[in-house]
């Protein structure tokens, strides 16, 4: 494995403290939405040829959101450990 650092805002770090979020988890969070932010790259990289666009171009936000909500049984489950 490889260490990755990412600065969060002072706001968000806060928020996961106060509802206790372990570092595990955020981990855990943090490497299945940029798994499956990558597949979905690869899935779209063939449109992506087509138009000329980056797979990249739009914002993780939208995507990371979508993700966890279509998952929000697992991510509740992996709270739990």
């Amino acid at each position: 494995m490889a260490t990755l650092t990412i600065e969060l805002p002072d706001e968000l770090v806060t928020e996961l403290r106060e509802q206790q979020v372990s570092d595990e988890f955020i981990d855990l969070l943090v490497e299945q939405t940029l798994r499956a932010w990558l597949r979905k790259a690869l899935e779209l990289d063939s449109k992506q040829e087509i138009s000329g666009s980056s797979p990249f171009a739009e914002s993780a936000v939208a995507f990371a959101e979508r993700l966890i909500e279509d998952n929000r049984d697992l991510f509740e489950q992996l709270a739990k450990l």
